[in-house]
């Protein structure tokens, strides 16, 4: 009975350790940052971790979504058509809420912040910023960087981002960006809000100078 059993295991290890037919796998590169890549379904291409997007812009329902909106739900969903306007191989959408708030961030911008510790640590003060800005109902563009140039749009207007340390810095930040970079708003965030502060704010706005700031313990957007 023994022997029986141990032929009848031989047989099964014979018939199953035997070499099997070649299968030959094919692993695809894909330029979205995954590892390795199987055909996927439209809009689940991308690695989320690394696009930042749970869905592109292939997915059926964004395609197929309608490109333009009426005068009625424009006015209940003010930031509605900056979403659907949106080119999304050039930006990456990273806030919305239904009262007019958003933002869309250059992926070129994204790239550059990702080239070194300086270049990452400007951008996380800079993405912060723009962040604050949407969640206060501003519809900003953080676009890529052009040197000299001013960093965002805030609500269409060109606009320059300022992080200040000391209140003293606050007009000579806000003239260099009206007089050297074009912009036409600047928004500041400040660190303290005393009145060395809002002497320098009553500057900028006697000079005419559209200006928001907030401070970095309150984020709520002021004018002076």
């Amino acid at each position: 009975m023994i022997t029986a059993v141990f032929f009848s295991k031989l047989q099964n290890y014979e018939k199953y350790s035997k070499p099997q037919k070649k299968v030959t796998i094919t692993v695809l590169k894909a330029a979205d940052c995954n590892p390795t890549s199987t055909i996927a379904a439209p809009g689940l291409t991308g690695n989320p971790a690394a696009t930042g997007e749970i869905f592109s812009d292939t997915a059926p329902y964004i395609r197929r979504a309608p490109k333009h909106i009426g005068d009625a739900t424009r006015k209940e969903f003010p930031s509605l058509q900056s979403l659907l306007d949106v080119d999304m191989k050039k930006y990456r959408i990273d806030y919305y809420n239904l009262d007019g708030g958003f933002l869309q961030t250059s992926r070129e911008r994204i790239k550059e912040g990702q080239m070194n510790k300086q270049e990452t640590e400007k951008f996380g003060k800079e993405y912060s910023m723009c962040k604050n800005l949407a969640s206060n109902n501003f519809n900003v563009t953080y676009r890529e960087s052009v040197q000299g140039s001013y960093d965002v749009t805030v609500n269409g207007v060109p606009a320059e981002l300022k992080k200040v340390d000391s209140s003293k810095q606050i007009y000579r930040h806000a003239r260099k960006a009206f007089e050297e970079q074009g912009a036409e708003a600047v928004v500041i965030e400040i660190k303290t809000l005393d009145a060395e502060a809002w002497q320098q704010l009553n500057k900028i706005k006697l000079k005419g100078w559209k200006c928001y700031f907030f401070t970095s313990s309150d984020k709520t957007i002021r004018q002076p």
